[in-house]
């Protein structure tokens, strides 16, 4: 990262406008999925991004209009939302422990290598700060989670009158979160050699790509899962929420005339997958051919 302080993502109501009266391609991956002759969708997204990628290209905008509901992991727009995520991941009042403490000083370290101001996360976990340390990691390079996809399309389907459909809670994001001393450690080894900011920024752009071999092959070139502690750490934070999030949106779209699910790209790459689980549960599953390949 620049030793200049990236700028804040203020954006104003007319560049917004201009914006959106705009044509955009299509980004992400987005599957269709059948069961019982009704027509669902499944769209990948990622949690940083930048302006103008917020802005849905022509086939998610088919398949959001189709759609009478629109589900996403959590909806961060909602502020009751993260002051729950918020409360989950808070250690106000509690002591840390001496390995805590340890990491402590890299930490703050990190928070001001980052320009950030670190009493704002003062009451978060280390997980939590690490994790907000890993989201603004790659803002030289106009990637913020400002502009999450999830949160651009809960936007989009509220001007449209859709409800939104939570498949987590906040207290379950906040225990996938969470990690060992271990994994802290690791985690901070990462942010600190840059190689956080490289992941975040090379899965970034194969998604705006909707480069599907590269998202695909994500866990061979993450670094991620070179040791068992390290793959047991990827699978807690991913693969063990798997399955419940399948289990969701299959409750999800039975209960939908149509439905849209937006989760993170993540989810749907590696081994026993989200749409390996609904596969299992009989619906067939197509990836569409984005306009822009």
């Amino acid at each position: 990262m620049s030793n200049t302080c990236p700028p804040t993502p203020l954006v104003d109501a007319a560049t917004l406008q201009k914006m959106a009266r705009q044509q955009h391609v299509d980004k992400g991956l987005l599957w269709e999925l059948q069961k019982g002759g009704q027509r669902f969708y499944l769209y990948g997204t990622v949690h940083v991004a930048r302006l103008e990628w917020d802005f849905p290209g022509p086939s998610v905008q088919r398949a959001l209009k189709s759609a009478a509901k629109v589900a996403v992991e959590l909806d961060i727009t909602n502020p009751t939302v993260v002051q729950q995520l918020s409360h989950a991941m808070s250690v106000a009042g509690r002591e840390p422990t001496p390995d805590e403490a340890r990491l402590e000083d890299r930490i703050r370290k990190q928070f001001r290598q980052a320009c950030l101001n670190e009493a704002a996360f003062s009451t978060a976990s280390l997980s939590s700060r690490l994790t907000s340390l890993a989201l603004l990691s790659a803002r030289d390079e106009g990637l913020y989670p400002d502009y999450a996809i999830d949160a651009a399309l809960v936007g989009f389907a509220r001007a449209q009158g859709k409800q939104i459909v939570e498949l987590e809670s906040a207290a379950a994001q906040a225990t996938a979160m969470e990690g060992d001393i271990e994994s802290l450690q690791r985690d901070l080894e990462r942010l600190e050699s840059g190689e956080t900011r490289r992941m975040i920024v090379k899965l970034a752009h194969a998604w705006a790509r909707s480069d599907r071999h590269e998202i695909e092959d994500y866990f061979s070139w993450c670094n991620c899962q070179g040791s068992p502690k390290e793959r047991s750490a990827m699978d807690h934070l991913i693969k063990d929420r798997n399955a419940t999030l399948a289990e969701q949106l299959a409750r999800f779209y039975e209960s939908a005339d149509g439905g849209f699910a937006a989760i993170g790209i993540l989810h749907m790459v590696g081994t026993d997958t989200v749409l390996d689980a609904l596969s299992r549960a009989g619906y067939t599953v197509q990836l569409i051919s984005m306009n822009n390949q």
